[in-house]
């Protein structure tokens, strides 16, 4: 659960890495939460698209992987 207190943030949902980069080129964000576990890319692959796309932008990798 993301709580943050306040009324001034929004929080944005992507299901696919795609949608995710689709949205960092539609609006401005703070940064970004990363699951290394999403359908339409691969482990440390959709952390460096994301870098690549937007490296000024800090990312925080969710990942469940063990080991």
């Amino acid at each position: 659960m993301l709580d943050v207190p306040g009324d001034n943030h929004s929080i944005r949902r992507a299901d696919r890495l795609s949608v995710g980069s689709n949205l960092l080129e539609e609006d401005t964000f703070d940064v970004v939460l990363l699951d290394l576990g999403l359908p339409d890319s691969v482990g440390m692959e959709s952390l460096a698209r994301i870098r690549d796309q937007k490296p000024e932008l800090p990312i925080i990798v969710l990942t469940g992987a063990i080991g």
